[in-house]
């Protein structure tokens, strides 16, 4: 595999092409898992893996997440915007908006 170039993933990334939470992507990645891709390069935050190999991966493994990346973004800001509120305090704020 000399001169082979790799466009390199992160767990972080996998998760969001997952739809997936870091922690539950992790265990994707146990060997019991069924092929999941190799290990193809190490960075500050842990395993690097190759964006083609995962993707097919996921597809074939029918873990690809198939949001239209503009709803994941959406719900992404949802997560990071209510990141410290309870619940309970935020149901009569969506119970407003009930038809």
């Amino acid at each position: 595999m000399a001169g082979t170039r790799f466009d390199l993933i992160s767990m972080a990334d996998i998760a969001r092409l997952a739809g997936q939470s870091r922690a539950t992507v992790g265990k994707l990645e146990v060997p019991q898992s069924g092929g999941f891709p190799p290990e193809r390069g190490r960075g500050s935050r842990g395993p690097l893996y190759d964006r083609a190999e995962v993707t097919a991966w996921l597809e074939s493994t029918n873990r690809l997440d198939k949001r239209p990346p503009e709803v994941t973004a959406m719900w992404h800001l949802v997560d990071q915007l209510g990141a410290g509120i309870k619940t309970e305090d935020a149901m009569p704020c969506f119970l407003c908006f009930w038809p």
